[in-house]
């Protein structure tokens, strides 16, 4: 799938945004079913939503929201998409950078 195949799916555009994001994740606890295992970790699938709190950049104040997915981007690092559970009124949103 192209970048543009992807942006037809979202519901709102994207801007680029540099700077800090916090997220505090609500439940402490995952449970789920297992997939597979090895000696270096463990695959599983969450039977719950993630509720997290989102604290945006630039004084844009605190959201919540729900992680909807998380994938390895390189070697230390994970990205982590969240989906707001209200619309940010444009006026929070930082200016990207």
């Amino acid at each position: 799938m192209t970048e543009e195949q992807v942006g037809e799916r979202r519901g709102s555009d994207r801007l680029s945004l540099e700077g800090s994001v916090c997220i505090k994740v609500i439940e402490q606890k995952i449970l789920g079913p297992s997939r597979n295992i090895s000696t270096e970790g463990i695959y599983f699938i969450a039977e719950a939503e993630m509720p997290v709190e989102v604290t945006l950049p630039e004084n844009g104040g605190v959201v919540t929201g729900k992680i909807v997915r998380v994938g390895a981007v390189r070697d230390g690092e994970i990205g982590i998409a969240i989906r707001f559970d209200e619309q940010v009124s444009a006026d929070r949103l930082p200016h990207g950078g």
